[in-house]
């Protein structure tokens, strides 16, 4: 199995990688994405026993134990299984880690735990006004990240639908005052989007898919609940311009 000489060359690498030669070699051994890449011909259910299997045989290696960006691969893992809390767990271990190394870039962890909690409580049927405190959590853990001048927007202002997926389940049912408080949360968002997607316009760099699938997630959204056009062109901390600029998105 290919799964088995992933295991194989990590744990061989760990070994004689004295000086981290091999690191970039073992980070892609363990990311998530790679690992579905490899498998892309089998079935999720079978891709998912493999992988779980694959993770449970390094996790103790000295590579991977204390490792944040093993257990946000593994986090993501989980998520596909939709284990929420176990995945939760996960990402926590991650963050755990990545605290005691030094590290304050969270994005990526952070991103996933917002990711699980919102896939978490739309899969449950649950009245909606005990799920509006897990959407503030979910806001929260994205826009930390994009306050922070130093850190990589994308990941987070790729997020999008999270909003437009608790906005089509739980927003009707929702009294007033959360319905106010869920505008301006959608609004602060918004602002960071716009004003990425118009200094990466202005500095002549490509948009991701994932920006524009999340500005198109958001516009749904506001379009539904306030008057788009009006709201852009009244906004005092985007530049006209960019108004434009996002229209066209396609």
């Amino acid at each position: 199995k290919i799964i088995n000489l992933m295991r194989d060359v990590l744990i061989r690498a760990d070994k004689i990688d004295s000086n981290y030669t091999f690191e970039y070699l073992k980070r892609s051994l363990v990311s998530f994405s790679n690992i579905k890449l490899v498998l892309s011909g089998v079935d999720n259910n079978t891709r998912n026993k493999l992988a779980v299997e694959y993770f449970e045989n390094i996790k103790n290696s000295k590579f991977a134990n204390k490792n944040p960006f093993f257990w946000l691969q593994y986090g993501i893992q989980t998520l596909e299984q939709k284990k929420y809390e176990l995945a939760d767990n996960y990402f926590d271990t991650a963050l755990s880690f990545a605290t005691k190394k030094g590290y304050d870039d969270f994005y990526q962890i952070n991103a996933q735990k917002a990711r699980g909690i919102m896939e978490s409580i739309i899969a449950k049927n649950l009245k909606a006004t005990d799920t509006y405190s897990y959407f503030i959590k979910v806001h929260s853990l994205l826009v930390r990240d994009l306050e922070k001048k130093s850190n990589r927007k994308d990941y987070q202002l790729g997020q999008g639908r999270l909003y437009e997926n608790y906005y089509l389940k739980y927003y009707k049912a929702l009294d007033h005052p959360k319905k106010i408080d869920f505008r301006n949360k959608i609004n602060t968002y918004i602002e960071y989007l716009r004003q990425y997607v118009y200094e990466s316009t202005k500095n002549n760099s490509k948009l991701g898919d994932n920006i524009k699938q999340s500005y198109k997630s958001v516009k749904r959204v506001y379009s539904s609940i306030n008057d788009w056009k009006l709201y852009f062109h009244t906004s005092q901390n985007i530049k006209i311009s960019s108004v434009i600029i996002c229209d066209g998105i396609e």
